[in-house]
């Protein structure tokens, strides 16, 4: 299979819930609208970290093993390019096309937290909390599972309903910084 100019694709970063796990070499001009995600097309799974994604033209649909079980966006057929698998010439023009991924220069989501809960003392709602973190550009299952997480570890201290947006949030006595 001739590889130049092609780049692999998958429509789920890893094995598909049916266990196919191979994925096709198709040619770069085929994809458009490439962007960083983290969830996947078809079954809507959430990757462990952002991925290069891009829309296939429904037409395509066998040749990127899409089954068409889902609806396909105004865009078309979602797919995940992989790294691992294409050439480094070819992805150095996905990079040229891409613009940098907006989650790589953000400190990690603890860190931040700690940082804004340290302006406030006496605490501050989770729906504040929330607020903040989202303008500074993280994804909110990323701000719930961070908050969950040091709730549990005791790095902060939260009072009232975790469902309820005026829990109280607050950096325990004693636990400062990322650890």
């Amino acid at each position: 299979m001739d590889k130049e100019n092609k780049v692999y694709i998958r429509r789920q970063l890893g094995a598909s819930p049916e266990g196919e796990q191979d994925g096709q070499y198709i040619a770069l001009n085929e994809i458009s609208r490439l962007h960083w995600d983290d969830i996947t097309g078809g079954f809507q799974k959430r990757t462990p970290y952002p991925q290069i994604m891009g829309y296939v033209d429904p037409a395509d649909a066998p040749k990127v093993r899409c089954s068409g079980r889902h609806d396909y966006s105004r865009y078309g057929i979602k797919v995940c390019l992989i790294r691992s698998k294409t050439s480094s010439e070819v992805w150095e023009k996905v990079l040229q096309v891409v613009p940098e991924c907006p989650y790589v220069k953000l400190p990690t989501c603890t860190k931040t937290i700690l940082e804004i809960l340290g302006n406030y003392p006496e605490g501050m709602t989770r729906k504040s909390l929330r607020e903040q973190m989202l303008q500074k550009g993280y994804p909110s299952y990323r701000i719930r599972r961070a908050i969950k997480t040091m709730g549990k570890d005791g790095r902060i201290t939260l009072e009232g309903s975790n469902f309820s947006p005026n829990q109280l949030v607050r950096q325990s006595a004693g636990k400062e910084g990322d650890s």
